[in-house]
């Protein structure tokens, strides 16, 4: 127990240290990196993101929605509809 609760209180030193917040909340571990990593990759992320503020699941969200669009345009190429119907 003893040992566990030292490794446990060594992580939450460490995260805290990382991001410079004393609670953590899902997604600090990616927004500090990304902040960390500097303006370059700032911008990247936005410019691909269309968005001012990174959220987790941003990137992922966004590739998703870029894949479905070209896909929808070669779909529509292929078959001169706007919509596909199956069959």
């Amino acid at each position: 127990k003893l040992l566990f609760a030292s490794g446990g209180r060594a992580i939450k030193t460490g995260i805290s240290g990382y991001t410079g917040k004393e609670e953590y909340a899902f997604g600090d571990l990616t927004k500090s990196t990304v902040t960390k990593m500097g303006a370059g990759v700032v911008d990247a992320v936005h410019s691909f993101t269309g968005k001012e503020e990174y959220e987790f699941g941003d990137i992922a969200k966004t590739a998703v929605t870029k894949v479905g669009a070209g896909v929808a345009d070669v779909v529509h190429g292929f078959t001169g509809k706007e919509e596909y119907e199956f069959g």
